[in-house]
């Protein structure tokens, strides 16, 4: 009889409030095929006691994996009975599968208890949660509660935001509470998520999370507030034995200057790709646009038509020898990048780069390619070969595989008249002791003659003809050199250094002088 009535009021609840648990139709919970959530009925089916899914167990289903397939819009949990709705694992039985959204975002979450561990997930332990979004959230608990999850041990969260507002909603007045999650802690690794969520309380709180403990957290935001009495932060409210890096708040939106971890920033500041460039966040997983997200950083998923942070490029130098100009740069990160085009001018081009004084305008001399989609340091090098005596000006045209392109600040390089001739010169100072220097110059080959510049060799000898020291031996270009000798393992005397190119031989005269 007992037994009846549990069944005719569960039946009556379902019926006023439409709070129905619905087996996914697709998956059986493995790794290899997760449960497939397609509704508001399904996502209950996983959060459900016993009493409504007698099978499989709570015990079960709260270690099973699962992929969301579309958007869920849960705001009937407003009217659900008990507080709305209820978390996905506790402090009893953890969540200890995987979900991931793919993707997709669940609206309207609301839950009003007081109790511990509220949030879309209550207590996670050695799980893992990934490109979901929680939006327009209203959540109230008592203690260890968020957007996301309340409490997360050791457990992976990545790619994840939150939106909508945190609050009390019991008698004490020490949260525990965070814009995502309420703790991080034991270990968890939590990366490139983010926050907007309002928390609304005075103790205990974090815009992001309220405590990461022996945990890591990077590349992630928040810009809701949290400014409070005590125990609070922008980003987080506490931190012990954690590695907080590259992450940030907003310190006009939050209301504070506070925090126990992140980097405080204007909304101006919030709202500048550079901040995130600069830190290395990954343009292949962020994207920022003035009209989406509020200018804020958001996940490539959320809006795949938008702007990607673009190819960030850290450095770009150019280094003379021989005649030579070496083009070296070096991308942080890399978005559809196709390659790079290496222009070159002399003169001086226009401000506008259009065409340059002298009617000369940018000369495509070469091309590199680029790696596509890259979060991690890449080098490149370029060497111009046909340089311009005198003063020149190089640039890249970084070009996306859509056939966009942008380009680089500008390079002057000073580039020696070429020679067009061998020479060898005295070398200063003579006498010496105990090191001098020999300067040498060679021509291109087309300026002289038959002569090669292959296999130049400058060689030192003593009185008697006996090679003492081999100072080059290489294929040199055209160009002007000085090399450094040191004779300080020579005796004094007078020693003869020789430079020979092909048909090309000079011999001149020095005195070691000790």
């Amino acid at each position: 009889m007992k037994k009846l009535i549990t069944i005719l009021v569960l039946l009556l609840t379902q019926m006023v409030f439409g709070q129905t648990a619905t087996p996914p139709a697709a998956g059986d919970g493995s790794i290899e095929s997760p449960y497939q959530i397609a509704s508001l009925e399904n996502l209950y089916w996983i959060a459900a006691s016993d009493a409504v899914v007698p099978s499989p167990t709570k015990v079960t289903r709260w270690a099973a994996h699962y992929i969301q397939t579309t958007d869920i819009d849960a705001s009937a949990t407003s009217g659900w009975p008990s507080g709305g709705w209820t978390p996905i694992g506790n402090n009893v039985t953890n969540f200890t599968g995987s979900y991931n959204g793919q993707g997709h975002t669940i609206s309207g979450i609301k839950t009003n208890r007081q109790v511990n561990f509220q949030g879309l997930f209550g207590a996670v332990l050695s799980a893992t949660i990934q490109n979901l979004g929680v939006t327009s959230v209203n959540i109230a608990g008592l203690q260890y509660f968020g957007g996301l999850a309340g409490a997360v041990n050791n457990s992976t969260v990545s790619k994840c935001f939150s939106t909508g507002s945190v609050s009390l909603g019991g008698s004490t007045s020490y949260l525990k509470a965070g814009g995502l999650i309420g703790v991080i802690e034991n270990s968890s690794d939590v990366s490139n998520c983010y926050s907007t969520a309002n928390i609304e309380n005075q103790r205990e709180i974090g815009g992001f999370a309220y405590s990461i403990t022996s945990s890591t957290v990077s590349n992630c935001y928040s810009i809701g507030s949290a400014g409070g009495i005590s125990d609070y932060g922008g980003f987080v409210g506490a931190v012990s034995g954690a590695t907080v890096t590259n992450c940030f708040w907003d310190t006009q939106t939050s209301g504070t200057e506070i925090s126990a971890g992140g980097t405080g920033k204007n909304t101006t500041e919030m709202t500048t790709q550079s901040t995130f460039l600069d830190a290395g966040w990954s343009s292949a997983i962020w994207y920022m646009d003035a009209g989406f997200n509020s200018g804020y950083p958001y996940l490539e998923w959320q809006n795949p038509g938008g702007s990607p942070l673009p190819v960030e490029l850290t450095s770009f130098t150019a280094s003379v020898s021989g005649g030579k100009v070496t083009l070296n740069w070096q991308t942080a990160t890399e978005v559809n990048n196709y390659g790079f085009e290496i222009e070159r001018t002399s003169p001086r081009p226009s401000p506008q780069g259009e065409g340059c004084e002298a009617g000369r305008g940018w000369e495509n001399i070469g091309f590199v390619a680029g790696h596509g989609n890259s979060n991690s340091h890449k080098e490149y090098s370029f060497t111009d070969e046909t340089v311009i005596s005198g003063k020149s000006f190089y640039r890249l045209k970084q070009l996306d595989n859509n056939g966009e392109f942008s380009y680089s600040s500008e390079l002057e390089v000073n580039i020696e008249t070429i020679p067009t001739e061998f020479a060898l010169y005295q070398n200063y100072p003579n006498p010496f002791n105990p090191s001098t220097k020999i300067k040498y110059s060679i021509p291109s080959v087309e300026t002289h003659g038959g002569a090669s510049v292959q296999n130049i060799s400058l060689k030192i000898y003593d009185i008697l003809g006996n090679e003492v020291a081999v100072l080059v031996d290489d294929n040199l270009s055209a160009g002007n050199y000085e090399i450094e000798f040191d004779a300080s393992q020579l005796p004094s005397g007078v020693y003869f250094y020789s430079l020979s190119a092909g048909d090309f031989h000079q011999t001149k005269k020095m005195i070691v002088l000790k």
